[in-house]
């Protein structure tokens, strides 16, 4: 959420878009729940004596992919997962199969690639007889 004048301190017009309040000082929290629009609970006031006013800025949905099979680099800024390749039905897993049949993760941020080995998760396998 993010937490801002609502009048141009300029012109004292109206501001009505995110991108227009972001042009002047604003404060911000990240919150997964309700959260008040006042400067108390945003720990600060970022134009003093200015009605305010918040915009909420919604995530975008958490998309993963494939990135390699096992032994390749996997290039990624974020987590990897490593997991079994196939689902029950010996179907190319998609990222729900993984999520309900187990996998090992590692934070790749900043890292550039990580090899898609056992080694590179801490020698976890989560399925020992399966291609990853």
């Amino acid at each position: 959420m993010w937490f801002g004048t609502a009048v141009r301190p300029d012109t004292k017009a109206p501001i009505e878009t995110f991108d227009e309040m972001r042009e002047w000082k604003t404060v911000s929290q990240e919150t997964d729940d309700w959260q008040s629009c006042n400067a108390i609970d945003f720990g600060s006031d970022p134009m003093p004596g200015m009605d305010k006013q918040c915009f909420c800025e919604v995530k975008p949905a958490y998309e993963a992919s494939r990135c390699a099979d096992e032994g390749d680099e996997c290039t990624c800024n974020g987590n990897v997962y490593f997991a079994t390749k196939v689902n029950g039905d010996k179907e190319l897993a998609d990222f729900d199969d993984i999520m309900e049949a187990g996998f090992a993760i590692v934070d790749s941020a900043n890292a550039g690639s990580i090899s898609c080995t056992s080694e590179s998760f801490a020698n976890a396998d989560p399925a020992p007889k399966d291609a990853k």
